[in-house]
Protein backbone atom coordinates (compact mmCIF):
# COMPACT_ATOMS: atom_id res chain seq x y z
CA UNK A 1 0.00 0.00 0.00
CA UNK A 2 0.83 3.47 -0.80
CA UNK A 3 2.03 5.18 2.62
CA UNK A 4 2.52 9.15 2.76
CA UNK A 5 5.64 9.67 4.02
CA UNK A 6 6.06 12.71 6.51
CA UNK A 7 8.88 15.41 5.08
CA UNK A 8 10.21 18.46 6.08
CA UNK A 9 11.16 20.97 2.82
CA UNK A 10 12.58 23.94 3.14
CA UNK A 11 12.93 25.75 -0.46
CA UNK A 12 15.66 28.45 -0.56
CA UNK A 13 15.30 30.32 -3.90
CA UNK A 14 17.90 29.98 -6.40
CA UNK A 15 19.73 27.43 -4.41
CA UNK A 16 22.41 25.62 -6.86
CA UNK A 17 21.38 22.62 -5.11
CA UNK A 18 19.28 20.12 -3.08
CA UNK A 19 20.06 18.07 -0.14
CA UNK A 20 17.55 15.33 0.17
CA UNK A 21 18.11 13.43 3.95
CA UNK A 22 17.40 9.95 4.66
CA UNK A 23 17.67 8.98 8.40
CA UNK A 24 18.75 5.63 10.21
CA UNK A 25 17.28 2.74 11.80
CA UNK A 26 14.89 4.19 14.85
CA UNK A 27 15.73 7.84 13.88
CA UNK A 28 13.55 10.22 12.17
CA UNK A 29 14.05 13.62 10.11
CA UNK A 30 14.74 15.78 13.36
CA UNK A 31 18.26 14.27 13.30
CA UNK A 32 19.55 16.36 10.75
CA UNK A 33 17.70 19.47 11.97
CA UNK A 34 21.64 21.10 13.12
CA UNK A 35 22.96 20.39 9.58
CA UNK A 36 19.67 21.02 7.60
CA UNK A 37 20.02 24.31 9.12
CA UNK A 38 23.52 25.18 8.16
CA UNK A 39 23.19 24.69 4.74
CA UNK A 40 19.72 26.66 4.41
CA UNK A 41 21.99 29.62 5.56
CA UNK A 42 24.32 28.77 2.95
CA UNK A 43 21.12 28.96 0.14
CA UNK A 44 20.65 24.99 0.03
CA UNK A 45 17.48 23.72 -0.22
CA UNK A 46 16.86 20.86 1.77
CA UNK A 47 14.51 17.84 2.06
CA UNK A 48 14.21 15.31 4.79
CA UNK A 49 12.12 12.54 5.43
CA UNK A 50 10.63 10.65 8.18
CA UNK A 51 10.96 6.84 6.58
CA UNK A 52 7.97 4.09 6.91
CA UNK A 53 7.09 3.38 10.92
CA UNK A 54 9.64 6.38 11.91
CA UNK A 55 8.77 10.06 13.26
CA UNK A 56 5.61 11.05 12.08
CA UNK A 57 5.35 8.64 9.77
CA UNK A 58 2.61 6.04 9.61
CA UNK A 59 3.00 1.83 10.35
CA UNK A 60 1.65 -0.82 8.09
CA UNK A 61 1.18 -4.18 9.25
CA UNK A 62 2.78 -5.58 5.43
CA UNK A 63 6.55 -6.18 5.67
CA UNK A 64 6.21 -5.48 2.03
CA UNK A 65 6.13 -2.16 2.87
CA UNK A 66 9.51 -1.76 4.42
CA UNK A 67 11.56 -3.46 1.81
CA UNK A 68 14.06 -0.72 0.04
CA UNK A 69 12.41 -1.18 -3.23
CA UNK A 70 9.17 -0.30 -1.52
CA UNK A 71 10.59 2.85 0.38
CA UNK A 72 12.25 4.34 -2.40
CA UNK A 73 9.10 3.88 -4.53
CA UNK A 74 7.31 6.49 -1.68
CA UNK A 75 10.37 8.92 -0.98
CA UNK A 76 10.42 8.84 -4.68
CA UNK A 77 7.05 9.92 -5.69
CA UNK A 78 7.21 13.19 -2.79
CA UNK A 79 10.84 14.17 -4.54
CA UNK A 80 9.06 13.92 -7.85
CA UNK A 81 6.72 16.55 -7.16
CA UNK A 82 8.77 19.16 -5.82
CA UNK A 83 11.42 18.99 -9.01
CA UNK A 84 14.29 19.99 -6.80
CA UNK A 85 17.41 21.21 -8.70
CA UNK A 86 20.95 18.99 -8.51
CA UNK A 87 19.57 16.94 -6.01
CA UNK A 88 22.04 15.31 -3.73
CA UNK A 89 20.72 12.10 -2.10
CA UNK A 90 22.26 11.91 1.43
CA UNK A 91 21.81 8.48 3.52
CA UNK A 92 22.64 7.77 6.99
CA UNK A 93 22.89 3.86 8.04
CA UNK A 94 19.61 2.05 7.22
CA UNK A 95 18.87 5.73 5.31
CA UNK A 96 22.34 4.53 3.18
CA UNK A 97 20.74 1.18 1.84
CA UNK A 98 17.67 3.28 0.43
CA UNK A 99 19.75 6.07 -0.86
CA UNK A 100 21.67 3.18 -2.52
CA UNK A 101 18.88 1.74 -4.02
CA UNK A 102 17.48 4.56 -5.41
CA UNK A 103 20.48 5.54 -6.81
CA UNK A 104 19.91 2.53 -8.84
CA UNK A 105 16.24 2.34 -9.46
CA UNK A 106 16.13 6.48 -10.20
CA UNK A 107 20.13 7.18 -11.02
CA UNK A 108 18.54 10.36 -13.66
CA UNK A 109 17.45 11.61 -10.37
CA UNK A 110 20.53 11.86 -8.39
CA UNK A 111 23.28 14.50 -9.36
CA UNK A 112 25.02 12.98 -6.38
CA UNK A 113 24.80 10.40 -3.68
CA UNK A 114 26.80 10.69 -0.50
CA UNK A 115 26.53 7.36 2.47
CA UNK A 116 27.45 7.82 5.77
CA UNK A 117 27.97 4.69 8.05
CA UNK A 118 26.28 2.66 5.94
CA UNK A 119 27.38 -0.81 3.52
CA UNK A 120 26.22 -2.35 1.12
CA UNK A 121 25.14 -5.49 2.65
CA UNK A 122 23.94 -6.99 5.60
CA UNK A 123 24.96 -10.47 5.52
CA UNK A 124 28.46 -10.99 5.45
CA UNK A 125 30.28 -13.63 7.06
CA UNK A 126 32.99 -12.10 8.32
CA UNK A 127 31.76 -8.85 9.67
CA UNK A 128 28.24 -11.00 10.84
CA UNK A 129 26.27 -7.48 10.50
CA UNK A 130 22.99 -9.64 10.59
CA UNK A 131 23.52 -10.95 14.36
CA UNK A 132 24.77 -7.22 15.38
CA UNK A 133 21.44 -5.94 14.40
CA UNK A 134 19.69 -8.94 15.91
CA UNK A 135 21.65 -8.44 18.98
CA UNK A 136 20.95 -4.82 19.11
CA UNK A 137 17.24 -5.38 18.61
CA UNK A 138 17.04 -8.70 21.42
CA UNK A 139 18.99 -6.40 23.87
CA UNK A 140 16.84 -3.37 23.76
CA UNK A 141 13.56 -4.78 24.21
CA UNK A 142 15.54 -6.67 27.21
CA UNK A 143 16.78 -3.43 28.88
CA UNK A 144 14.38 -1.63 31.21
CA UNK A 145 13.76 2.16 30.87
CA UNK A 146 15.53 4.00 33.02
CA UNK A 147 15.42 8.03 34.00
CA UNK A 148 17.28 9.66 30.93
CA UNK A 149 20.47 11.69 31.38
CA UNK A 150 22.51 14.17 29.20
CA UNK A 151 24.67 12.95 26.99
CA UNK A 152 27.22 15.15 24.86
CA UNK A 153 28.13 11.94 23.29
CA UNK A 154 26.06 8.89 21.97
CA UNK A 155 27.37 5.89 22.23
CA UNK A 156 26.56 3.05 19.35
CA UNK A 157 25.66 0.45 21.63
CA UNK A 158 23.83 2.25 24.02
CA UNK A 159 21.41 -0.24 25.17
CA UNK A 160 18.79 2.74 26.77
CA UNK A 161 18.90 4.97 23.79
CA UNK A 162 18.03 2.32 21.76
CA UNK A 163 15.40 1.28 23.99
CA UNK A 164 13.93 4.81 23.52
CA UNK A 165 14.24 4.79 19.65
CA UNK A 166 12.34 1.48 19.18
CA UNK A 167 9.66 2.98 21.67
CA UNK A 168 9.64 6.01 19.66
CA UNK A 169 9.23 4.38 16.38
CA UNK A 170 7.32 1.78 17.92
CA UNK A 171 8.00 -2.22 18.56
CA UNK A 172 5.75 -2.66 15.46
CA UNK A 173 7.65 -0.47 12.70
CA UNK A 174 11.28 -0.86 14.32
CA UNK A 175 10.75 -4.55 14.03
CA UNK A 176 9.72 -4.69 10.17
CA UNK A 177 12.19 -2.00 9.78
CA UNK A 178 15.17 -4.82 10.99
CA UNK A 179 13.07 -7.48 8.69
CA UNK A 180 13.17 -5.57 5.91
CA UNK A 181 16.65 -4.44 6.23
CA UNK A 182 17.97 -7.87 7.33
CA UNK A 183 17.62 -8.87 2.91
CA UNK A 184 19.07 -6.06 1.63
CA UNK A 185 22.29 -6.57 -0.57
CA UNK A 186 23.46 -3.98 -3.46
CA UNK A 187 26.17 -6.03 -4.29
CA UNK A 188 25.17 -6.58 -8.30
CA UNK A 189 24.34 -3.07 -9.10
CA UNK A 190 27.21 -1.08 -7.12
CA UNK A 191 29.04 -0.89 -10.33
CA UNK A 192 26.43 0.30 -12.16
CA UNK A 193 25.46 3.79 -9.65
CA UNK A 194 26.91 6.51 -12.24
CA UNK A 195 26.59 9.39 -10.18
CA UNK A 196 29.27 11.13 -8.46
CA UNK A 197 29.50 9.14 -4.39
CA UNK A 198 31.08 10.14 -1.25
CA UNK A 199 31.60 7.71 1.19
CA UNK A 200 32.22 8.84 4.71
CA UNK A 201 32.42 6.64 7.80
CA UNK A 202 33.98 6.98 11.23
CA UNK A 203 36.72 4.80 12.29
CA UNK A 204 35.25 4.39 15.31
CA UNK A 205 32.02 3.25 14.17
CA UNK A 206 31.58 -0.28 15.78
CA UNK A 207 27.96 -1.44 13.94
CA UNK A 208 29.12 -1.14 10.85
CA UNK A 209 32.78 -1.40 10.68
CA UNK A 210 35.04 1.71 8.78
CA UNK A 211 36.91 -1.43 6.61
CA UNK A 212 33.29 -2.21 4.95
CA UNK A 213 33.02 1.57 3.94
CA UNK A 214 36.33 0.85 2.56
CA UNK A 215 35.07 -1.86 -0.30
CA UNK A 216 31.93 -0.03 -0.22
CA UNK A 217 33.95 2.73 -1.98
CA UNK A 218 35.99 0.46 -4.36
CA UNK A 219 33.04 -1.09 -6.03
CA UNK A 220 31.85 2.30 -6.79
CA UNK A 221 33.17 3.75 -9.59
CA UNK A 222 33.16 7.38 -9.56
CA UNK A 223 33.35 7.36 -5.45
CA UNK A 224 35.50 9.06 -2.78
CA UNK A 225 36.50 8.09 1.02
CA UNK A 226 36.31 10.11 3.72
CA UNK A 227 37.25 8.72 6.71
CA UNK A 228 36.51 10.61 10.03
CA UNK A 229 39.04 10.40 13.00
CA UNK A 230 37.49 9.70 16.32
CA UNK A 231 33.98 9.49 14.88
CA UNK A 232 31.51 6.54 15.40
CA UNK A 233 28.42 4.93 14.14
CA UNK A 234 26.36 8.39 15.27
CA UNK A 235 28.35 10.81 13.29
CA UNK A 236 25.45 12.88 12.24
CA UNK A 237 24.36 13.46 15.72
CA UNK A 238 27.85 13.54 17.55
CA UNK A 239 29.85 15.43 14.75
CA UNK A 240 26.95 17.67 13.12
CA UNK A 241 29.35 20.78 12.39
CA UNK A 242 31.73 17.66 10.74
CA UNK A 243 28.86 16.48 8.40
CA UNK A 244 27.88 19.69 7.44
CA UNK A 245 31.05 21.00 6.25
CA UNK A 246 31.89 17.91 3.95
CA UNK A 247 28.49 18.20 2.14
CA UNK A 248 29.30 22.18 1.82
CA UNK A 249 32.03 20.81 -0.36
CA UNK A 250 29.65 18.29 -2.43
CA UNK A 251 27.24 21.38 -2.92
CA UNK A 252 30.22 23.93 -3.88
CA UNK A 253 31.69 21.49 -5.99
CA UNK A 254 28.24 21.66 -8.00
CA UNK A 255 27.96 24.75 -7.79
CA UNK A 256 31.58 25.35 -9.57
CA UNK A 257 31.47 22.29 -11.96
CA UNK A 258 28.29 21.99 -12.80
CA UNK A 259 28.56 17.88 -12.35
Amino acid sequence: MAIKLNHQLNIIKDSPASFIFLHGLGGNLKAWNPIVSELNQLGYTTLSFDLPGHGDSPNTFSLSDYTQTSIVHQVHQVVAKYKLTNPILVGHCYGGFSALTYAHLYPKDVKRLVLISTTYKLFTPKHSLNSRFIKMVILSLLKNLVPSRHQSYIRDWDLIRLFREIIKTTPLGYSLSVLGALSFNATKYLANISCPTHVIHGVGDSVIPYTLAKELAQKIPKSSLILVPQANHIIVINQPQTIAKLLRKVGQSIKQTGI
